[in-house]
């Protein structure tokens, strides 16, 4: 079987999102008017230890598709371009700069927060 890994990996832009499903429609640059099916966002826990993450409308993503088609595959995430640059001093933490919307933290355990100056609004 000859694989066209140009058609398995491709960039292109979140078009709609389907929050409850964790899915997002995705349209490629390079094929005008083509629109994704519904793609599975990745996301680093969805068992016990729940990550909840959705890209932006616009946004640019990386999707993997199966090779039998077009309509089966994931949207592995996002990434920084000279556009939609790093916040400045990004290091070895993970940050969330800016959020729009709820946030919620739930755990089992201790909830710990060090730092020079907490406030709390």
């Amino acid at each position: 079987m000859d694989i066209n890994f140009a058609k398995i990996v491709r960039v292109g832009k979140v078009s709609s999102t389907n929050p409850a499903a964790m899915t997002v429609r995705v349209t490629f640059p390079d094929e005008a008017g083509l629109v994704s099916d519904d793609l599975h966002v990745l996301c680093q826990g969805s068992k016990l230890d729940k990550d909840y993450w959705m890209p932006d409308v616009g946004e640019q993503v990386v999707c993997l598709f199966l090779p039998n088609g077009r309509n089966t595959g994931y949207c592995l995430g996002t990434f920084f371009s000279k556009v939609d640059k790093p916040p400045a001093g990004a290091g070895q933490t993970k940050r969330i700069i800016k959020h729009n919307g709820d946030f919620e933290l739930e755990c089992t355990g201790n909830v710990r927060i060090k730092g020079a100056n907490i406030y709390l609004n």
